[in-house]
Formats: C-alpha cells, sequence, structure tokens
C-alpha cells in the first residue's frame, strides 16, 4: 500500500524542458497553405501565432518582426506545402527580399547583409527545472509530497490535502493583495490540481483487496481519453452564461479609476474588476477558446489578433499581459498622454503587435483594432464610424463569438447618433459577420459600473435590442471584494 502512495506522490512531480527557439520551430508543421499577392503583415503575424499555439513553452512569446522599411505593405507569394514553421518563415522572407536572424524569443526580418548568423551551440543535456508557481509553494509542495506517501487511508488524504489547501490560500491571498496576479494564477492552478488528485486517490483506492478470480483473457477495447468540454459556465458581476466562445471588453480610461467615492477607491475599483476578470478566464475550460480587449475613446487594443485556446498558458499569457494596466500603486493611467499614445498607433497598421516603448499604464503589448472594410461600411450614423464600446464590440463580432461581455463606466459613442442609428450599425455588421439568422447572434451583456446609471443602462438597453443578454449596473463594486481586498482599501 505504501508503494501505491509512492507512485501518486511521484506523479505530483512535473518536469520541464526546455529548446532553443529554433529546434522547437523544426517541430511546428504549417498547413499546406499557398499565399497569392498576400501583404506580408498578415503573413508573417500568422506564422507568429502558429509559433505562439503550438504549445512549446520555448515559443510560448515567439514574435516575428520586420525591420525593413516597407517590407509589411508588400504582398507576396509562395507555397507552405510540406513545410516546418522554421521553412515558412525563412520562405516568407525569401518572398520579401528579406534575410532572418533568430534571436531569443523571435525571428527579425532585415537586409539580408545585415544578418548575423548564429554559430550553433553544443548540444547540452536538458537540465530539470522548478515547476511554474514552484517559488510561491515549493517547500510546502515537498511536505505535502512526503506526508501523501505515509498516508494509510481516504481520511488522512483529505486531512492532508485541506492542510496543504490552507497554506496555498495564504499564499494566494497575499499575492493578489500584492497585485501579483500572474504568481496568484499559478498557486489557484496548484490548489485546483491537488484537489482533484486527492479526490481520485481516495476514491475507493485504500484498505485491502480481496484476490482476483481466475477468468479468462479478453481483449479490452482501446481507452479513449475524453476531450475537455467545450462549454465554459461564466459568472461575471450577477451574469451568469453558459458560452464556447467568450470574448471580454474593458474599458480601461480615466473613468474606470475617478475617485468619486473616498481617495484611493477608483484604481481599488479598477483593481477589483480585473481580478474578477481573471478569476473568470482561469476558470474557463480548456476546451473553449477565448479573447479580450481594452478600448478607450478611439482605441481598441486586443489581448490577441486571434481567438486563444484556453490553456493554462494562454491564461498565464493573458494575466501578463492585463497586469499592468491601471497599476493599484501609482500614478499612471492607460490612456493619459493620448497624443503620444496616438503616435505610436498610427505606425501600428492592424493586425501589427507594438510590444516595446508601451506607454506606462496600458498593457504589455498593444494592437490598434480597426473594423474590416466590409464592418465599418455597415455604420450609417452621421458621426465618423464605430467607436469606443462599439468598434471593440466589432472586433468581438469579428472573432465570431458566442457571448460578449462589456464593462464600462459609461455609454459614449456619439453625440450626433441616436442609440437607434447606432443599433441599426450594429444589426447590419452581426448579419455581415454572422448571416441572416438571429439565432447565430452572439449573447451582448453590458455591465455598467456607475452609482448613477439609470440613464446609462437605457441606451444600452435601446443599442442591444438586437442581440440576446443583459444589461446590469453596479453601483458598488465592494461588495464583489474579497475579504483581503477590502483589507487593502482600507490601508490605501
Amino acid at each position: 500500500m505504501k508503494k501505491l502512495f509512492l507512485i501518486y506522490a511521484l506523479l505530483l512531480s512535473v518536469c520541464v524542458f526546455g529548446a532553443e527557439p529554433m529546434d522547437s520551430l523544426r517541430q511546428v508543421a504549417v498547413p499546406s497553405e499557398e499565399f497569392v499577392r498576400i501583404p506580408a503583415s498578415y503573413i508573417l503575424h500568422k506564422l507568429e501565432n502558429y509559433a505562439r499555439q503550438s504549445g512549446l513553452p520555448a515559443l510560448a512569446s515567439f514574435s516575428v518582426e520586420c525591420q525593413l522599411e516597407g517590407v509589411e505593405s508588400q504582398r507576396a507569394s509562395f507555397n507552405m506545402e510540406g513545410m516546418n514553421l522554421l521553412q515558412a518563415i525563412d520562405a516568407a522572407a525569401e518572398a520579401v527580399g528579406a534575410g532572418v536572424e533568430y534571436i531569443d524569443g523571435g525571428a527579425v526580418l532585415k537586409n539580408p547583409a545585415a544578418v548575423v548568423v548564429r554559430e550553433p551551440e553544443p548540444v547540452k543535456a536538458p537540465e530539470r527545472v522548478a515547476v511554474d508557481g514552484s517559488e510561491y509553494y515549493g517547500k510546502y509542495r515537498q511536505g505535502y509530497e512526503q506526508r501523501m506517501a505515509e498516508a494509510r487511508n481516504a481520511n488522512a488524504v483529505s486531512h492532508l490535502t485541506k492542510l496543504y489547501d490552507g497554506a496555498l490560500r495564504k499564499i494566494y491571498d497575499e499575492l493578489v493583495m500584492s497585485g501579483n496576479v500572474v504568481g496568484a494564477l499559478a498557486v489557484k492552478a496548484e490548489r485546483d490540481r491537488i484537489r482533484t488528485l486527492s479526490a481520485v486517490v481516495a476514491s475507493g483506492t485504500f484498505g485491502p483487496k480481496p484476490a482476483p478470480k481466475m477468468r479468462v483473457m479478453e481483449k479490452k477495447p482501446p481507452v479513449v481519453k475524453p476531450q475537455a468540454s467545450t462549454d465554459s459556465i461564466i459568472k461575471l458581476f450577477g451574469i451568469k452564461q453558459t458560452c464556447t466562445r467568450p470574448v471580454f471588453l474593458l474599458m480601461a480610461g480615466p473613468a474606470m479609476v475617478a475617485d468619486r467615492d473616498q481617495p484611493g477607491f477608483g484604481r481599488m475599483k479598477f483593481h477589483v474588476i480585473r481580478n474578477r476578470l481573471l478569476d473568470v478566464v482561469g476558470g474557463l475550460s480548456e476546451g473553449s477558446q477565448f479573447n479580450a480587449s481594452l478600448f478607450w475613446a478611439a482605441n481598441t487594443s486586443p489581448f490577441d489578433a486571434e481567438m486563444q485556446p484556453a490553456t493554462e498558458r494562454h491564461k498565464a499569457l493573458f494575466a501578463e499581459w492585463l497586469a499592468p494596466v491601471n497599476p493599484l500603486k501609482s500614478n499612471d493611467i492607460y490612456g493619459t498622454g493620448l497624443q503620444a499614445l496616438n503616435m505610436k498607433l498610427s505606425n501600428l497598421p492592424w493586425p501589427k503587435r507594438l510590444k516595446a516603448t508601451v506607454p506606462s499604464g496600458g498593457p504589455k503589448w498593444l494592437y490598434d483594432y480597426k473594423p474590416s472594410k466590409s464592418v465599418a461600411a455597415c455604420y450609417t450614423g452621421k458621426s465618423r464610424g464605430f467607436m469606443h464600446w462599439a468598434e471593440a464590440l466589432c472586433f468581438a463580432m469579428e472573432q465570431r463569438a458566442d457571448a460578449i461581455f462589456v464593462i464600462t463606466s459609461n455609454y459614449v459613442v456619439s453625440r450626433e447618433d441616436s442609440p437607434d442609428d447606432l443599433r441599426d450599425s450594429l444589426r447590419e455588421a452581426a448579419k455581415q459577420i454572422y448571416g441572416p439568422d438571429k439565432k447565430k447572434y452572439p449573447t451582448v451583456n453590458v455591465i455598467v459600473i456607475s452609482n448613477n446609471s439609470a440613464s446609462t443602462l437605457g441606451k444600452f438597453k435601446s443599442v442591444l435590442k438586437v442581440f440576446d443578454g443583459e444589461v446590469v449596473a453596479v453601483d458598488d463594486v465592494k461588495k464583489y471584494m474579497i475579504r483581503d481586498e477590502k483589507k487593502l482599501l482600507d490601508s490605501l
């Protein structure tokens, strides 16, 4: 019996091995796709996504950058049939007359004469490294594994798991209070893991069992691994919905951090909203896909240009992207210094991503989404086009979301257009993307964070009659705070 527990204890350990990006690129097969006069910016972005979605740790943050002026607007033609990802990147560079230099974490297209060829490094035996999150709970996990190996029955397993889970809960609360969302997500994943494992171990595997009766050997059917559920249950500020492809839209401008109730409360309000959104994304089924976007005024900056699988890796990347926005203990606010931000965005054609020199107070990387021509043409109002939450809603629809969640403090779209004008424009955009059958439209849920939201709710309800969904007001974010967040607010 002790050996059985030793086996289970060993299952708790995970070993992650690194690999050189170029070696990892060789392992990734790309679709047999032919590009004919396609903009190079689109091709490079697609190759970058193939790398990031490959599931290989060395490519989790892989990027493809171009340092040759005018190359991204060129149209390229080549066929990727039978290629791996490394060959595809080289072929794309050759198609536009560029060379490729591979650096840690990415590939850079530049003048062929300026490419530095890296000497191959000697092959080293892979080193064992700690699993993600061990820096937060490693010593507690070691003690838990040792005592699990000595457990004799289901009661002992349950008792040990409760002790370990209590320690993890304390660590999780401390990380939340310090604003370390990446660490908090790692600890949350560990809590989910040990609860599941202990339940499996404790479900009738203990105690002596009678010797099996002799019987004729039968051919057993192959074991089929169950697929991850594609449905996720979303519970966000009083709204509950089941969906497969959710997109979350968060207003992140100055109005979301305004101090109207008490000093420090505005920033704490955004801190709580971010934490509840991270909780929801952290609980998505791995069979789901998701995306998100910040919006403010004329800027819509998504998490990614395409829907992403709800794996632990992509959930951690989402937390990393969102963590720097409107930091709790800083005066930086997303969107302030709008002129400087617009200058950066003016040289950022969609779907190109900006990772360097991102303005403080904003996400870790930026996009500047603009609706496709066919969707932009659906706008029939008097203003210049879709903006603010309406532009973000177009992004979510172009992602083919089946459920959209808008979190905002205000309506602000256009003083020139009535809600009916905007409703008609959004209806045409939905037809353009989803077709004429309204049953295929996404549900659109709006959460208004305001203590004076009666008129705002009326405008949203008028616009969103074309979609199913809910429009709710949150007049006091405090009731959604956890205990440690309330303590943190009192200390501000």
